[in-house]
């Protein structure tokens, strides 16, 4: 608990000191220094300093060491080559930096090997949070390695992160009380993380020359903070999953009153993903919730409660594998019951992966400045808490457990009663409280520099992004100038680790002109901006721009498309089958791995019989099958059934309907896709299930891939269909689950046809549906 000493009025916050004795040892001196004292530290580490620099850690590239920068010695891990940099720094930049309060702030620099004299642009990466530091590279993969390529790469702890005088749960007790936290805190928002960004460049970059910044998640938001207030020092902006709301006041409470819709809309797809989760997670919701004290005991000293349980939603449901995650923590919920007698209870097994799964204890800044983060010139005043409340009993878990209604997991949000269920955090709940509280806080972008930008900026925009809301992400795009938009539903929030490099590629290739490297399901649906050469750009750019604003227009509605008197939106949907099984095998490979099995056979190890048991064959003689496989080719490959889903078992199929469409002329019958005019549905994803679902049905053995469509066709009028109404028709992707037999109605005929037989179908849009399709 927080000292019950009240501290004199006249207190002023001493920094937390990191001591570096060399480039390789540090250790964390963090006492309320008195003046002489801090005189002779300071004397301390500048003698160091010049000790370190004379041992030779001052190399390569002319980077020097200084007072106020320490060059650590490069050293390797596979394909790359690193070193560390110190910088010391002001805590508050507003002060005299001559006597102000320091703090240290920790850079990596990573480069290819054999890259590190070579002249090469520098990059900062901006790490997501607030409150993670940067990745520490074990070899030259992802998006760093793909980086390192061409540029310098510099991995940068956000203050009180990693390196960088890191506030953990420890350091951050030494404060005597909740203000003089709060106090401290206030100076590790975005705009400081700039300010310290813009000190390291000028001191690492040759000539003081500009850096290309990539910013993901709360990185991307500290980006756009950068080109608010220092736009000076940037070649280029790559932001992914990180457009933040730039309203003043507390735009929190926008963001999470924008939020919860998607946040059940999350819950609906895990619950349709893992149905028996249903039931578990209710029963371990009553559990809680009769247990003594309303929760039970949590490894650390903390409990765990049925509100507390709803916090998975965290990371389980905005992540690219957290269903599977989520699921599998639920598999072992409960202990056996091994004694006669014994009480049911939650595992030891689930408690311990409960609290790692928030690591609050490791970076408990995230906890204590999530909500700050929104704020300027206004206070949070616990946004979350008081959104939610509003919410009504959807959110309630033990109403919803005791209706018998799938209990709903929340999302990106902190609650003030976290500060007392959760152990590590209990110290600091007067300093959240005041943070919470805290009016003043300073501006963090500036829309007239926005509006003015000249920096070139590209973003990845993922339309299902449970952290940072595609509506609020596109009204900050538009006040962006010159940035180009890449918007897709291929990757969720951390397409940028997920993606090995793509995500990054494609950014870099929109801003310098180039063909992206990584492949894409579809091209940008709503490209904001794009270089016109010529005249037929020009008409096909102002064509895309008029499809932009249309779309950028009904995000404001209520709708979730809109279009004007003469054209129709149509939702159309892919209905894929997977393969069933895995591609036949090439001759020379299968030859191959035939030979090697039979080599293998023959050479050995042979056991004593004794080791074996005599009814037990494996491991003694020729290799025996113990099942007869299914035959490849079925009786509807030999009749060329294409009515039947049991053919080409080894490709996708994709069902194509006979009948009379939109598109048909005179309404004679043509060979379509499911689809449907979007009149009034909720989303156009709501009307592409309605399409399907007029077609086969049920929807309970589908699955929609995302909420975005993977690609979109404007058909017009020709010479040939004058009488053709124009309509814009937006591809939608769903799957066959478990089941090999639908009962398809609705149309006069259907096949069930691999990607070359469709192509056969439309031999006009094949070069589209070619790109579109990618399998």
């Amino acid at each position: 608990m927080w000292s019950a000493q009240t501290p004199s009025p006249s207190l002023i916050i001493k920094p937390i000191l990191q001591l570096r004795h060399s480039p390789q040892l540090a250790t964390t001196l963090t006492p309320l220094l008195t003046t002489p004292s801090k005189a002779k530290l300071l004397r301390f580490f500048t003698s160091s300093w010049s000790a370190a620099a004379m041992d030779g850690t001052q190399t390569i590239a002319g980077v020097d060491s200084s007072p106020d920068h320490v060059v650590g010695k490069w050293f390797s891990v596979p394909e790359l080559r690193l070193r560390d940099h110190y910088f010391t720094v002001p805590l508050d930049y507003s002060l005299d930096r001559r006597t102000c309060p320091k703090i240290s702030v920790f850079a990596r620099e990573v480069v290819s090997v054999g890259k590190e004299e070579q002249s090469q642009p520098y990059l900062l990466y901006l790490q997501g949070g607030p409150g993670f530091e940067c990745p520490r590279p074990t070899e030259a993969s992802g998006w760093i390695g793909k980086a390192c390529q061409d540029y310098r790469v510099i991995l940068m702890d956000q203050r009180g992160t990693g390196l960088s005088t890191p506030l953990t749960v420890s350091s951050m007790l030494q404060m005597k009380s909740g203000e003089d936290l709060a106090g401290y805190l206030k100076h590790f928002r975005a705009d400081n993380i700039v300010k310290d960004a813009e000190f390291i460049r000028t001191r690492l970059v040759p000539d003081a020359g500009t850096w290309t910044v990539l910013g993901q998640s709360y990185g991307g938001f500290c980006a756009v903070t950068y080109l608010s207030f220092a736009p000076q020092g940037l070649e280029q902006v790559l932001l992914t999953g990180g457009i933040p709301p730039i309203g003043s006041g507390c735009t929190a409470d926008t963001v999470y009153r924008t939020c919860f819709e998607r946040i059940m809309h999350q819950n609906e797809k895990y619950y349709r993903r893992f149905p028996q989760d249903i039931e578990i997670v209710r029963e371990v919701v009553n559990h809680l919730a009769e247990s003594e004290g309303g929760g039970v005991p949590l490894p650390s000293g903390g409990i765990l409660t049925p509100r507390g349980l709803q916090t998975l939603g965290l990371s389980g449901l905005g992540s690219s594998t957290g269903f599977e995650r989520l699921h599998y923590m639920f598999e072992r919920v409960w202990d056996p019951v091994i004694a006669p007698g014994a009480t049911k209870q939650i595992s030891y097994y689930f408690l311990n992966a409960f609290e790692k799964w928030s690591s609050f204890d490791t970076n408990p800044i995230y906890a204590l400045l999530h909500e700050s983060i929104y704020c300027q010139g206004a206070s949070s005043r616990w946004s979350a808490h008081r959104i939610r409340a509003a919410e009504g009993v959807q959110f309630d878990a033990i109403k919803a457990a005791k209706e018998g209604r799938p209990v709903l997991f929340t999302g990106e949000m902190i609650f003030p009663w976290m500060f007392e269920e959760i152990y590590a955090l209990r110290h600091f709940r007067d300093a959240a409280n005041v943070l919470a509280e805290k009016t003043d806080w300073p501006p963090l972008y500036d829309i007239e520099s926005l509006n003015k930008n000249k920096v070139p900026v590209a973003a990845a925009v993922y339309y299902e992004d449970m952290y940072v809301n595609f509506k609020l992400a596109m009204e900050t795009a538009s006040q962006i100038a010159g940035i180009r938009l890449w918007i897709t539903n291929e990757y969720m929030h951390s397409g940028l680790r997920d993606g090995g490099g793509q995500v990054f590629d494609h950014l870099i290739g929109m801003l310098n002109g180039k063909k992206p490297l990584s492949h894409n399901r579809a091209q940008p649906l709503f490209p904001a901006h794009q270089k016109v050469r010529n005249h037929s750009e020009k008409s096909r750019f102002q064509k895309m721009q008029r499809l932009f604003t249309s779309v950028a227009r009904s995000l404001k509605g209520t709708q979730g498309f809109c279009t004007s008197n003469s054209d129709k939106i149509v939702a159309s949907v892919l209905f894929e089958r997977l393969p069933v099984v895995v591609p036949k095998i090439d001759p020379v490979v299968y030859a191959f791995q035939e030979f090697s099995f039979r080599w293998r056979q023959q050479y050995r190890r042979a056991y004593p019989d004794e080791f074996l048991k005599k009814s037990d064959a494996r491991g003694k003689g020729d290799y025996q099958m113990d099942y007869v496989p299914a035959p490849r080719v079925t009786e509807a490959d030999k009749t060329n059934d294409k009515r039947s889903l049991q053919r080409a078992l080894d490709r996708r199929l994709y069902l194509l309907l006979y009948g009379k469409t939109i598109a048909a002329p005179d309404g004679k019958s043509v060979w379509h896709f499911p689809e449907k005019v979007y009149k009034s549905e909720e989303t156009l994803r709501k009307c592409a299930e309605t399409a399907l679902k007029s077609v086969i049905g049920d929807l309970s053995n589908t699955y929609f891939v995302g909420n975005a469509p993977m690609g979109h066709m404007v058909t017009q009028p020709t010479d040939n269909t004058p009488d053709l109404q124009s309509f814009k028709c937006f591809f939608f992707k769903s799957q066959v689950i478990a089941t090999n037999k639908f009962k398809i109605g609705k149309c006069d005929d259907f096949v069930w046809v691999t990607k070359d037989e469709l192509l056969d179908y439309f031999p006009e849009q094949a070069d589209f549906l070619n790109k579109m399709i990618i399998s």
